[in-house]
Parts: structure tokens; C-alpha cells; sequence
């Protein structure tokens, strides 16, 4: 039996060396850099892309100074089994993390990753602490202001709060604008939404909607016609001027609990709440989540409601630039549309939810400075211009945005809607990069709560009500528990980790601060206010002055 045992071994050892010099890692003449990214087609060209800036890059080429013509200088491996936050977090921890990981912003998983020391600090980067992001182009002046939170941290340190920049965005979307179907509308006899640099009220969606919905579904034994397939909950009461958190992110705001025995709901977030609700459930502007289900239609990329846009069951649909993926293939198959693009219904205040798909560099990687020269690459002229190219999204630097090509992309030559007369032809793309300059604010993320269970609490509460779950609930009730829902989880974090409840009691202090100062008519210093909703939302009400 020994003898069996130890022919395993040997057999087993033999097979672990030969995986072992089988791996990448060790075929390779070059160090080989992990792209945990999705498996795009894109990709491809993009990393030889790369190899083509790499051989431009001086300070990378120095390192292999002893074979200056020999490239690729790195190997750049697609990683897309590695792709589930939850996988990134387990090899992250562990050691074994791809070198540069896609992180989709929205949910706050680079504060986390960051907390839990998996991201390398561009800002505090080496022994030195070098800016690294600045010294080498890819900072936060590089991309568009309101990112900011969507790729750096707050750190408090003794002298305040200071930003530290983890990623940089690999593409750039706003998810909350509205796309119009123009001939849809052009069926009815309608008149087209306004433009997004018009802004587009809660007044004036209730009144074309309603117009739209009764013309579309005359003489219908049911519903086929919807104005549009959702609309961002967030956006509208943002545009109320309230936010999830308060201004120091140390609690929910949609509700006040200063006398706990008898909270009170916001009003804001109640009349968000209820204007939805209505336009689902009363003006039928909007459909159910049963509505929608009982819909059939083919199977497209991104699923039937984009081929419903098409036909024009929903006169808009919300989304971001990434939609131009399937009306190109609408268009290979005759089927074009002739497109326009709206707001979000606002109620005094515009705003639209920006997001980002950014790079971050694992701060175990082996081969930290051609990791750091791929994150790089994505600052460069070379990679922003093949993002315009392909059409589907923003790119990085909103400089590139305001360039011939934008406006005429490759991406999107041929379209049929394209060869309109009426001096909309490429106005999508430029809308849509005009709002993520000027009406778009990230997420709100705080270091006391992890942002997927802030999704998970919010998006329940939206659902029950707009469901109608529990028909005794009302929009208070809904403000209430979900406030109380996120201050509790809120405290348990601060059960779990001692060392936030100083950092905490403080931005509680400042807190109060602000609010006495609001009280009184008092500006309040932009310093002090943490959520970048608010920081934004202070100075376009003149409470607080510009930075």
C-alpha cells in the first residue's frame, strides 16, 4: 500500500510541475499582465492596440533596454472566468487576483475592494508615495468631473478627507436618459420630448405620456403601447434635490428619525415614490413588471424590450450609449430607427446617473509597472479615439468627445438613421456626452454601509411599493423602513469595526454643524460635505461656493 501511495506522489508531483511550466506565466519570454475584463470582441484589437502605444512608451522601454526592439515588452491575457465580483473578492484576499480587474462602479465594489486592501493607491503610489495618476496622465482632471466618486475613495486622515484614485475608466455611460423612437412618435402625430439640454418635467412627461398611451392603445382590447419601459427612480428624486444619504454619508435621508418614536417620511422621497407609482398603476405610462413579462418579442443582445422600442410598443426606453451595439444590428437586418434622445422627467433640478466600467491594478500583482502602463494606455489618444470608433459608449477623456470623429464614428456610418436632414444626424453620441459633462452626478457610496446592500435595500423598497405587495403600505411607510434598513446595517458595521465609530461620531458632529448652518440661511463650507449629490446640488443652490 506505501508503494501505492508513493507512486501517487511522485505522479501527482510530476503533473503539478508540468502545470505549473505550462502556465503563462512561464511559457512567456515576457511578464504577463491578467485583464479580468468580459469577452468582448472588442478586446482583441484593444490589446494590440497596446502592443502598438507600448512600443511609443519610453518609460516602460527603458526596462528592457537590453532588447529595445524586442515586443511585445508585456503579454496582456483576457481573464473573463474571473469576471463575478464575488470570484474577485475571493482571489483578491487570497493573492491570486488577475493583474488589472474590470470594476463596473455602481455598486460601490472598489470602496470595498479598497477597504479590504486589494486595489493599488494611484495617488499614494510606491514606497514614495508618488501621484502616479498625475505623473503619468490618467488622473482625475483626465476624465469627467463627476466620476470622481466613481473612481476614488475617501480616506479621512488627520487633516480631513482626502480622495485617493483607484481606477480609471476603461468607458464612460449615463444609464438614465431616455431614447425616442422619432417615428413612433412620427405615427401618432406627436411631437418629439424636448432635448436633453431643455430638460424634460414631471409636467411635461405626464402630458405627452398620456396623449401617447391613449392614441397608441385606441380600440386595443389590452395594452400594447407604453411611453416608455422604465424610468430611473434615483433621477427623480434627485431631481427633487435629495439624495439617499445625507451630506456626510453617516445616514439615510429619507427619513427623520431626530424623535425615533415618531419618525417622519421625507416628503421628496414620497412624492418620487407616488409620481412613479402613478405613472405605472393610474396613467399607465409606464408598465408593470407583469406587463412587461407578458410581452413576447425575439431574442436580441440586450434583450426583447429594445426590439419592442423598435416596433414601437415603448415610444422611449432607458439606456446608455451602449444600445447603438443592437440598432447596428437592427440596421444589418433592415430594421432602423430613427432615433433622438431625452432626459429623464425632472422636478426642478436635471440630473442623470453617470457610470463607469474602470481599471484597477491589484495591488498583489507580480508585474506592477506593465499593469500600470495598461491603465495608462487608457488615458492615451490611441485607446480613447478606438472607443469613439466603436460608438458604444463614452470614452475615458471627455476631450475626445469634441472631435470630428465623434460626431461621425465609424461605429455608426451606415446607419440608416444617420442620413437624417433635419440637423440631427449624429446628435445621440453628442447628448449624451453633453449630459455627462454638465447633468450627470455619480453614485453616492459610503464607507459605513457596502453599496450592494444599499442596492438591495433601496431597489426592495421601489419594488414592493410599485408592485403593489403589500396594499396597506404606503409611501411613508416605505421612506421610513428603508431609512430604518440602512441605519441599522449601518450600525452593525459600526459594531463590526471599531475603528470606524471615532470616524464616525465625527462626521455625525459635522453633520449637525451643517444643519444648524441651513437653518440659519448660513452658506455651508464645500468641505464639509462628503456626498457628491450634495456637493453639487449646494453650489447650484449658492449654499455652499465653488471649490
Amino acid at each position: 500500500m506505501k508503494y501505492l501511495f508513493l507512486t501517487g506522489l511522485v505522479l501527482l508531483s510530476l503533473a503539478s510541475a508540468a502545470l505549473y511550466t505550462t502556465q503563462p506565466r512561464q511559457v512567456y519570454p515576457y511578464p504577463v499582465v491578467y485583464w479580468v475584463t468580459d469577452k468582448n470582441p472588442e478586446r482583441p484589437r484593444q490589446i494590440a492596440l497596446f502592443h502598438d502605444w507600448e512600443k511609443q512608451t519610453g518609460w516602460l522601454r527603458r526596462r528592457h533596454a537590453e532588447n529595445p526592439e524586442e515586443y511585445p515588452l508585456s503579454v496582456i491575457l483576457v481573464d473573463a472566468a474571473s469576471r463575478d465580483p464575488q470570484k474577485q473578492l475571493v482571489q483578491g484576499v487570497s493573492g491570486v487576483s488577475g493583474d488589472v480587474m474590470d470594476v463596473f462602479s455602481t455598486l460601490g465594489d472598489h470602496v470595498f475592494y479598497h477597504t479590504v486592501g486589494m486595489l493599488t493607491d494611484l495617488t499614494r503610489y510606491g514606497p514614495d508615495g508618488v501621484d502616479v495618476a498625475r505623473q503619468r496622465g490618467f488622473s482625475l482632471e483626465q476624465t469627467y468631473p463627476t466620476l470622481g466618486q466613481e473612481i476614488a475613495v475617501q480616506v479621512w486622515t488627520e487633516d480631513g478627507v482626502e480622495w485617493r484614485q483607484v481606477m480609471f475608466p476603461a468607458n464612460v455611460t449615463v444609464n438614465s436618459l431616455q431614447w425616442v423612437n422619432r417615428e413612433t412618435f412620427r405615427k401618432f402625430d406627436l411631437p418629439l420630448p424636448p432635448n436633453v439640454r431643455e430638460g424634460f418635467t414631471f409636467e411635461q412627461f405626464e402630458e405627452l405620456g398620456r396623449r401617447f398611451v391613449v392614441k397608441a392603445n385606441e380600440g386595443l382590447s389590452e395594452r400594447q403601447f407604453f411611453f416608455t419601459n422604465s424610468v430611473s427612480f434615483p433621477a427623480l428624486y434627485r431631481s427633487l434635490g435629495l439624495d439617499l444619504f445625507n451630506e456626510t454619508m453617516t445616514a439615510a435621508h429619507v427619513a427623520d428619525f431626530s424623535d425615533p418614536r415618531n419618525p417622519v417620511a421625507e416628503p421628496r422621497f414620497v412624492r418620487a415614490l407616488e409620481t412613479k407609482h402613478r405613472w405605472m398603476h393610474e396613467l399607465n405610462l409606464i408598465p408593470t413588471s407583469a406587463e412587461a413579462r407578458s410581452f413576447t418579442a425575439a431574442s436580441v443582445k440586450f434583450g426583447p424590450q429594445l426590439d419592442l422600442f423598435r416596433r414601437g410598443n415603448y415610444a422611449m426606453i432607458e439606456g446608455g450609449l451602449y444600445f447603438i451595439i443592437q440598432f447596428r444590428d437592427f440596421q444589418e437586418l433592415g430594421q432602423g430607427i430613427e432615433l433622438a434622445v431625452t432626459s429623464s422627467p425632472h422636478g426642478g433640478f436635471p440630473v442623470e446617473s453617470i457610470a463607469t466600467r474602470a481599471a484597477a491594478i491589484y495591488k498583489g500583482t507580480p508585474n506592477p509597472k506593465e499593469a500600470l502602463a495598461f491603465v495608462e494606455f487608457m488615458a492615451s489618444e490611441e485607446y480613447n479615439r478606438d472607443i469613439v470608433r466603436a460608438a458604444d459608449a463614452l470614452p475615458p477623456n471627455p476631450r475626445y468627445t469634441r472631435t470630428s470623429e465623434f460626431r461621425t464614428p465609424e461605429g455608426r456610418r451606415g446607419l440608416e438613421w444617420d442620413e437624417l436632414e433635419d440637423g440631427t444626424v449624429w446628435s445621440v453620441s453628442e447628448d449624451h456626452a453633453w449630459v455627462a459633462e454638465n447633468q450627470s452626478i455619480g453614485t453616492s457610496f459610503s464607507l459605513f454601509i457596502h453599496g450592494r446592500e444599499v442596492n438591495r435595500l433601496h431597489s426592495g423598497a421601489e419594488s414592493r411599493y410599485m408592485a403593489n405587495a403589500l396594499p396597506r403600505m404606503t409611501a411613508e411607510s416605505i421612506a421610513i423602513d428603508l431609512a430604518r434598513e440602512i441605519n441599522a446595517s449601518i450600525q452593525r458595521t459600526l459594531d463590526d469595526q471599531p475603528a470606524l465609530r471615532e470616524l464616525h461620531a465625527q462626521l455625525t458632529q459635522t453633520q449637525r454643524r451643517i444643519e444648524e448652518l441651513r437653518a440659519r440661511g448660513e452658506k455651508v463650507p464645500l468641505e464639509w460635505i462628503a456626498n457628491p449629490f450634495y456637493r453639487r446640488y449646494y453650489v447650484a443652490m449658492g449654499w455652499s461656493d465653488p471649490e
